[in-house]
């Protein structure tokens, strides 16, 4: 991708306001011209060296990239009429969750920042008495929810920019949003004062540094293309989230996540989870906290980790059930041709079984001349799915298994099989996973909130 498609500033860490960064990954963004997710040639996604926060660096300057803005939640690969209409059908699950949480006959007036209008409509029919507001970046979306909820207030800029009277909200929603604000510390202190003193800030995120799983069209995000989510400026985790949150003076109420319930309309992101904050200003203001009680070196190491290593260990976990499952005597590997990725994975698989021989071409069960013994094992790591009950209905023994998990199109998968970082080390960005019907997440199951 053109580096001079977005106006970018190097930054300092939006947390702490260290200017010690270390780049991880390169991040992701569209590219209109080839209508396609690609690789940015300069943004970074790294980590603060002092308090472990995750983020882009060089910044889109949104300020100065109305583009950007304008175009880059909804393209044609997230079209904004198809994101809609999830809203809408989000909206039963939010009203469950928050319909006994808030008091609603208490606010008179809300604000949800980047959003369509559909859950601002959706209050505004229950509860008639308060103001909807709604803060929208995208021109396309603010022409599209004027015309579908007239009722609704919706204006059309970026929250960096936006003012209002102090006080004058009740209710400020940030769903899927606080990880858009190019200065969260500054946009924080713009809610702290947007917002009544008995008032209430919702946030709610899904990113998988959170702790939470993210489902698409019933595939897990278990590759690095969607753990890297291309509109994100920050990536938090519950840590940072909620020390972000102390530091600008807002006090926790309670939190806890949420998972899109089981509904045959709702297919497109059945299973994700969400996790959520609702908070309050402090009673004691906003704190002053010092430069060093920021520093984290754990948050850092762990964050770290995480994002170098996540496929890594989405991999490890299906491949130690493979062989916990099966005999395993022979393996029959067919992969593309990546000395990189496959140096990488023979170990893995040679730790449990020994006779492993590697195919650079996709498996035909049509062409496989193999003796049909005990304990011989094809596996598929090409994208593209093989028939398995059809090779498994010509062979007694030989076990075959799909080892890719597919984005949900080609086009929204930039990453080969592994990639290089700017320090020169190698990052496994698709998940080997020839057992998929188990939790392959790298971290513990939540406890999980019903609507």
């Amino acid at each position: 991708m053109n580096k001079n498609n977005f106006t970018l500033r190097v930054i300092d860490c939006p947390l702490c306001g260290s200017s010690r960064f270390t780049a991880m990954l390169r991040g992701m963004k569209f590219d209109f011209k080839n209508n396609c997710w690609a690789v940015h040639e300069t943004i970074q996604v790294g980590v603060c060296d002092h308090c472990g926060l995750v983020y882009e660096n060089p910044q889109v300057v949104l300020e100065e990239n109305a583009l950007y803005t304008d175009q880059h939640c909804y393209t044609p690969k997230a079209d904004l009429i198809s994101h809609d209409k999830h809203q809408q059908r989000m909206n039963h699950m939010l009203w469950g969750l928050l319909e006994q949480r808030l008091n609603w006959k208490g606010f008179n007036r809300a604000l949800d920042i980047g959003a369509s209008g559909a859950w601002s409509d959706f209050i505004l029919q229950k509860h008639p008495h308060i103001e909807q507001v709604v803060l929208e970046p995208s021109w396309d979306a603010v022409q599209h929810g004027r015309k579908c909820y007239p009722k609704v207030d919706i204006r059309h800029g970026i929250f960096e920019t936006f003012e209002d009277s102090p006080g004058s909200y009740g209710l400020i929603s940030l769903f899927n949003a606080i990880y858009v604000l190019a200065k969260p510390r500054k946009a924080l202190a713009n809610i702290h004062q947007l917002l009544t003193d008995d008032g209430r800030l919702i946030i709610n995120v899904t990113n998988q540094h959170l702790h939470v799983e993210a489902w698409l069209y019933g595939r897990p995000y278990l590759n690095l293309a969607q753990l890297m989510r291309t509109i994100m400026l920050v990536y938090y985790s519950r840590k940072t989230l909620k020390i972000m949150l102390k530091i600008s003076g807002f006090e926790i109420i309670e939190d806890f996540t949420a998972e899109q319930p089981e509904d045959p309309l709702v297919i497109y992101m059945r299973r994700n989870q969400w996790y959520f904050v609702i908070a309050r200003k402090s009673a004691h203001g906003i704190p002053k906290m010092d430069f060093e009680d920021l520093k984290d070196e754990t948050e850092r190491l762990e964050a770290e980790n995480f994002f170098k290593r996540y496929c890594e260990m989405i991999s490890d976990i299906s491949i130690q059930a493979l062989f916990d499952r099966h005999l395993a005597n022979h393996i029959h590997l067919f992969i593309p041709d990546n000395p990189h990725y496959i140096e990488w994975l023979l170990p893995r698989l040679k730790a449990h079984c020994p006779n492993v021989i590697v195919y650079s071409k996709p498996l035909d069960h049509t062409e496989l001349e193999l003796a049909d013994e005990p304990g011989t094992i094809l596996l598929n790591g090409f994208e593209a799915d093989v028939d398995i009950e059809t090779l498994h209905r010509r062979f007694d023994h030989i076990k075959a298994f799909n080892c890719r998990i597919p984005p949900e199109t080609p086009s929204n998968d930039p990453f080969n099989l592994c990639i290089h970082n700017e320090n020169g080390e190698m990052i496994i960005t698709h998940s080997f996973c020839p057992i998929q019907d188990i939790r392959l997440f790298p971290f513990p199951a939540q406890e999980l909130v019903r609507g």
